[in-house]
C-alpha cells in the first residue's frame, strides 16, 4: 500500500490531492512521480506541486524524496515510512522538510500535524484490509 504512491489520493485525499507516476522500476514500483500536496494549517492553505523520487527497501522502508528543480533549489522534503512486523504491524513516519514559506506565517506543529494525518490515514487503511 505505501509503495503504491499513485494510490495515496485514495486513502489520504485531504493531503495528497494528485499523483502522476512518471517512471516505474523493473518491478513495476513507482520510481518518480509528480504530486500535489495540500497543506492546510492555521492561516496557511496551499497546494504544493512536487516531483518525488521513490526508493523502496522491501519489505520495511519506503522513502519519498523531493527532487530539486535545479542546482540553486535548496528546498527539501523527505518522507520515510518504516514498517515493523512483530505480530502486529507498527507504522512509523519520519518527515523532514525545509521549504520556502512566507515570513510571519505561524508554522508551529505543521510537520507533526502532516505526519499525524498521513499515519492515521495509513493505519486506518491497513486495518480495513484495503
Amino acid at each position: 500500500m505505501l509503495v503504491a504512491i499513485d494510490c495515496y489520493p485514495l486513502w489520504c485525499s485531504e493531503l495528497v490531492r494528485r499523483v502522476h507516476v512518471l517512471e516505474r522500476g523493473d518491478d513495476g514500483v513507482p520510481a518518480r512521480a509528480e504530486t500535489t500536496l495540500h497543506v492546510s494549517h492555521g492561516p496557511l492553505a496551499k497546494d504544493l506541486d512536487l516531483l518525488l523520487a521513490v526508493r523502496v527497501q522491501r519489505p520495511e522502508v519506503v522513502q519519498l524524496t523531493r527532487v530539486p528543480y535545479g542546482p540553486s533549489d535548496t528546498e527539501e522534503l523527505d518522507v520515510i515510512w518504516r514498517l515493523e512486523k512483530h505480530g502486529e504491524t507498527r507504522v512509523e513516519l519520519d518527515l523532514h522538510a525545509s521549504l520556502a514559506v512566507p515570513r510571519l506565517v505561524p508554522l508551529g506543529g505543521l510537520g507533526e500535524a502532516l505526519a499525524d494525518r498521513l499515519v492515521r490515514s495509513a493505519v486506518k487503511t491497513l486495518q480495513s484490509g484495503a
